[in-house]
């Protein structure tokens, strides 16, 4: 078969959605399949990428000169969304017919470039557009302008074969649109890097680190001031990662004082897995009015890392469902900030039964939520009749 993706960003840029992809379209070629990726020359962080990928027979990359602001600045954002949606448009009216196209949500609604094609055609979301809009406060549900939206994302989802979604909360989230059950399709992410952790536990790291985007839809923000009152002897908190609220964090960060708080850039997937490693206790946030919209991908490496978990978010979120299933972390309401608290006290007190929770967390990985079974899923569903 001949198949078309579209996403914004691809490796080697770093965005979790271009990694996911990529696991997708390694197997898609393994399965004999010929695979062309329309994607922009913008990295996700802002800039362009080196021109140095490895091209197979069966692998065409096409890179679209799209503006490169970043994400740090919504005005830019949306420029290099709309500058990419427009030329991904027009370029793949240039590549001929596919038996198959699918499309993720980055930019917002980029599945509409897909919707005539005379082929098979799948959305992948990963962010609900203008749901996700809405909950952070961009635009009101009483505004005209997000009508329009909510129909055009409609009429998309009413022209495709098959409609992915992240988990139930997200599935339960689409159901405004009226989808048909056959249609839509619940697949859950997976750890990009894949390995299942082999690096012993440290005894003597007493960190907690949240690894990944510093976007709009994560409360990190209540994990640095709880931190910061606690101010816990000899333990630290890392925040890796880049994303448009970094700068706010690191301002909220300096006014506490303390050193024990450490910003860190993003670390390259092939050391991403010693890198969630490296730590006492993975944090995770989402915040409330964002249930069903997104599902923080950060948590199947969190999983596979063999390290407890903390999730300050919706207690009804597939993050928060998966946590409490696999028994291999805690579970903390956003608003809640006495029980983040006294949850952290209680782990900087006694560490001890996090362990068990790693334990716990990458057998669950293993058994249920790995890269293999995902594969094998989106091969069925874009082979399938």
């Amino acid at each position: 078969m001949r198949l078309l993706f579209i996403n914004q960003y691809y490796p080697p840029d770093t965005a979790a959605t271009g990694q996911l992809l990529k696991d997708i379209v390694d197997a898609c070629i393994t399965a004999g399949h010929e695979v062309h990726i329309v994607c922009s020359q913008g990295a996700y962080s802002g800039g362009n990428l080196a021109e140095n990928e490895n091209r197979l027979n069966n692998l065409k990359i096409h890179r679209i000169k799209a503006s490169s602001f970043g994400r740090t600045k919504m005005l830019g954002r949306l420029t290099d969304y709309c500058s990419f949606s427009i030329q991904a448009k027009k370029m793949i009216k240039t590549l001929g017919l596919f038996d198959a196209g699918i499309a993720l949500t980055t930019p917002p609604f980029i599945a509409a470039s897909i919707q005539d094609l005379p082929s098979k055609k799948i959305c992948w979301n990963m962010d609900l557009y203008p749901e996700i809009a809405e909950a952070l406060g961009f635009i009101k549900k009483n505004n005209p302008l997000y009508g329009l939206l909510m129909r055009k994302a409609s009429k998309i989802y009413s022209n495709m074969d098959h409609v992915i979604c992240l988990g139930e909360c997200m599935k339960e989230k689409l159901s405004v649109h009226n989808i048909s059950e056959n249609k839509l399709i619940t697949i859950q992410n997976w750890f990009p890097a894949e390995t299942v952790s082999d690096f012993p536990i440290d005894q003597t790291l007493k960190v907690i680190q949240y690894s990944g985007n510093i976007g709009l839809s994560h409360a990190v923000d209540k994990l640095i001031l709880a931190f910061g009152k606690l101010s816990p002897a000899e333990w630290e908190l890392h925040i890796i990662g880049n994303g448009a609220n970094r700068s706010k964090l690191e301002a909220a960060a300096a006014e506490l004082k303390s050193s024990s708080i450490k910003f860190k850039d993003p670390v390259p997937l092939d050391r991403l897995n010693e890198s969630l490693s490296r730590t006492t206790l993975h944090f995770i946030s989402q915040k409330e009015e964002t249930l069903g919209c997104v599902v923080p991908s950060k948590l199947y490496g969190c999983m596979a890392s063999g390290r407890g978990i903390l999730f300050c978010g919706p207690k009804e979120s597939q993050v928060a469902k998966t946590i409490m299933d696999a028994e291999c972390g805690y579970v903390i309401s956003p608003a809640d900030t006495e029980s983040l608290e006294n949850c952290l006290q209680k782990i900087f007190n006694d560490p001890s039964d996090l362990a068990e929770k790693g334990r716990n967390g990458a057998a669950y990985y293993q058994a249920k939520l790995n890269k293999t079974q995902a594969a094998a899923h989106f091969i069925k569903l874009i082979e399938g009749s």
